[in-house]
């Protein structure tokens, strides 16, 4: 199994409507088939603790069975919409979240965890 994490920080001067917006478009990611499950949410109302960051707006959890579902996913036509209508809504604020990652963050685009591989390599 595949889990695709995208963590968000909405910018700051999007109003209600618009948050709760793309909230539901993040939301609609559901319908994706090639999707084993979809979660969306906030950040946890836990203690405050050095290791937790609680600085980003939403974050997606989508897991797959393979990679070729995350490949489909990518390109659905969901997706892109998804893309098209919210991407002006986010931003990122830092470019390397935890001063070792090995992937570079772009400006407009989230910071992608991508695929973690979470149990068997079902392409082995």
């Amino acid at each position: 199994m595949l889990s695709h994490i995208v963590v968000f920080w909405l910018k700051e001067d999007l109003s209600e409507a618009e948050r709760s917006a793309f909230r539901q478009g993040l939301e609609s990611l559901k319908a994706i088939q090639s999707a084993r499950s979809v979660y969306v949410g906030a950040p946890a109302q836990t203690g405050d603790r050095p290791v937790i960051d609680k600085s980003y707006s939403l974050a997606l959890t989508v897991l797959f069975d393979s990679i070729q579902d995350h490949d489909a996913y990518q390109v659905d036509p969901l997706h892109q919409a998804f893309l098209g209508q919210f991407g002006p809504f986010f931003m990122t604020t830092n470019d390397d979240i935890s001063g070792q990652a090995p992937y570079r963050i772009m400006p407009g685009i989230p910071l992608d965890l991508m695929v973690v591989f979470t149990g068997r390599d079902p392409n082995r």
